[in-house]
């Protein structure tokens, strides 16, 4: 791991928790007093079985007053953990919400950021890793420095040897627990990009499924699969010797310590102290509070310890959303101006030009004026900026030079997820999620009835081959439309377009990827049922085109020609 990529991603860790510091304050506080109840349940409990061995007396009141932290000890650390799994679920929920946002407002600029698969790792798996860290570690921090103090100021006044001993040996396990997870920081991040790499796998090959059995190649896909499988689980191998290795580590120092305490102890009883021989430098009563209170005192580091792992794995995961929290800063984030169109809307661009960051730059002085109701077609080859334009009217890129005018309101200045409610948006390529076509039709409308399916259908000329189905409307549609033809998942697209009743309709290149004859029927079609409609529609080809108002021809990111047709074909 980059230092710089250590320091960003502490410093948003360090972000995340401070939104719910109170209730890990909290947290801390009911173990450090759940610590002094266990403090005290030891000197009641030495002082009760030093009076039995002694002097052969049990001392019931001793034993009452015992059972007070026995019972309370137990209640304070089930505080401790509820407050801190609120501060956990409050703390993840706030993120998925933050980084789900975030892929939403980059629009179809999410793969700039990674893949499907690795996104949806991140916002799932990696936001999961980061739990513990908040749950435990944190807490445990501040335990792991208040608990031993106080047991430390416990042992003082009965044996200053035993307390120095402690101090003397307390630091070593932070020190190795520090070398020992600085690797497995390493390893964790290897298996989260290994993590991303798998579940870009998985999804890919889901997607292409009935591709490659077409093809017979699902043995191939298979072994790639299997591949990338093994290799992580070589990584999360590795993490998990890193966190063997610590516990060993710990386990030994904390070991020699508590052998160190008990045999001191042992021979002071003994009067064999090479110091203090025929004493007994410490009473059995105190000897036994301090023996019962030394594997605590190491406990508390060693929980600190193992919990540093979670640290480290929640280290690894805010690198791997890294990319996804650095786009939220250049992702457009709009203005606050929630105006909604009560017609259709004019589109003015004045002198707009665009280049992205570490590009050469895309569009060039673009003027154009688009009136309300106009249809407008944008031709020109690949790369002429055809999309690019479309994009920085949906504003999910914001303009480098000059600026974009939706009915006189500047783009910047309106609030970005309110202005796209108000678009019918239509790609070459339109998103189906598994379900049926009833639940994916009402991603445009959420509370839409049937009746309002039937009317859109039938305008998009799709209730013709959704009716004879036996489910019909709730016919089961696979991820990305499996199930249907092209033409067919074309014309339901429109239809979901249709549902959004919007005034501004902007289309990428709609039906580019069906045979000739069927695209031609989708485009007049779209024709049909976008009067009185401000579009805007990017196209290689012109056939079914014939009712656009106005044809510009784009090259090389400038406008070249406008051509505003009457009457007749566009040709």
């Amino acid at each position: 791991m980059k230092p710089d990529q250590e320091k960003q991603a502490g410093k948003w860790l360090k972000g995340q928790v401070a939104q719910v510091t109170s209730l890990l304050w909290l947290s801390a506080g009911a173990g450090v007093t759940a610590s002094m109840c266990m403090v005290v349940q030891c000197f009641l409990l030495a002082h009760l079985l030093a009076g039995l061995a002694m002097e052969n007396r049990f001392d019931r009141h001793l034993l009452w007053l015992l059972a007070l932290p026995f019972l309370l000890r137990p209640c304070f650390l089930a505080v401790k953990e509820l407050l801190g799994f609120r501060a956990g679920r409050v703390l993840r929920r706030r993120l998925r919400q933050s980084l789900l946002e975030t892929i939403a407002a980059a629009g179809p600029h999410r793969s700039r950021i990674a893949g499907d698969g690795s996104l949806s790792a991140m916002v799932l798996e990696q936001v999961d890793a980061m739990d513990d860290y908040f749950v435990r570690y944190l807490p445990h921090k501040i335990l792991a420095v208040a608990t031993p103090v106080l047991i430390v100021a416990a042992v003082l006044p009965h044996s200053p040897v035993v307390a120095g001993l402690l101090t003397v040996t307390a630091p070593l396990i932070p020190f190795f627990m520090y070398l020992v997870g600085n690797e497995a920081v390493r390893a964790g991040r290897r298996q989260f990009q290994a993590l991303s790499v798998l579940a870009d796998r998985i999804r890919t090959m889901l997607q292409g499924l009935p591709v490659l059995r077409q093809l017979d190649a699902v043995p191939p896909a298979r072994q790639t699969l299997a591949a990338a499988s093994d290799r992580f689980r070589i990584k999360t191998l590795a993490v998990l010797r890193m966190a063997f290795l610590s516990s060993a580590v710990l386990e030994l120092f904390a070991s020699l310590g508590i052998a160190v305490a008990a045999v001191y102890l042992g021979m002071g009883l003994l009067g064999y102290v090479p110091w203090a021989r025929g004493t007994v430098p410490v009473p059995l009563g105190s000897a036994l509070f301090i023996l019962l209170l030394i594997p605590e005192f190491y406990m508390a580091l060693r929980r600190l310890g193992t919990d540093y792992h979670a640290r480290a794995q929640a280290m690894a995961a805010a690198v791997s959303l890294m990319p996804l929290i650095h786009a939220r800063r250049t992702v457009f984030q709009g203005g606050t101006n929630v105006w909604v169109p009560a017609g259709p809307p004019g589109i003015q661009m004045q002198q707009v030009s665009w280049q992205p960051s570490g590009r050469n730059q895309v569009l060039h002085a673009i003027d154009l004026d688009i009136m309300p109701g106009e249809r407008v077609g944008l031709v020109g080859p690949s790369g002429s900026g055809k999309t690019s334009l479309l994009h920085l009217i949906l504003g999910f890129d914001r303009p480098s030079e000059g600026q974009i005018l939706v009915d006189g309101h500047p783009l910047d200045a309106l609030n970005p997820d309110r202005f796209r409610q108000q678009i019918a948006w239509l790609g070459q390529r339109p998103e189906w999620f598994s379900g049926t076509v009833a639940q994916n039709l009402a991603l445009a409308r959420p509370h839409a009835g049937e009746d309002d399916f039937r009317q859109a259908l039938a305008a998009a000329g799709a209730w013709a081959f959704i009716h004879p189905l036996p489910h019909g409307i709730h016919t089961a549609l696979g991820e990305g439309g499996q199930g249907f033809s092209g033409g067919q998942l074309q014309r339901l697209a429109l239809a979901r377009a249709l549902l959004r009743d919007a005034w501004l309709w902007i289309l990428d290149e709609p039906g580019a990827h069906l045979d000739p004859e069927t695209a031609v029927a989708v485009r007049r079609h779209m024709g049909q049922v976008t009067r009185g409609r401000t579009l805007i529609l990017a196209a290689h080809h012109l056939e079914g085109l014939e009712w656009l108002d106005t044809l510009i021809r784009l090259d090389n990111g400038r406008i070249i020609h406008i051509e505003r047709f009457r009457h007749g074909p566009v040709s």
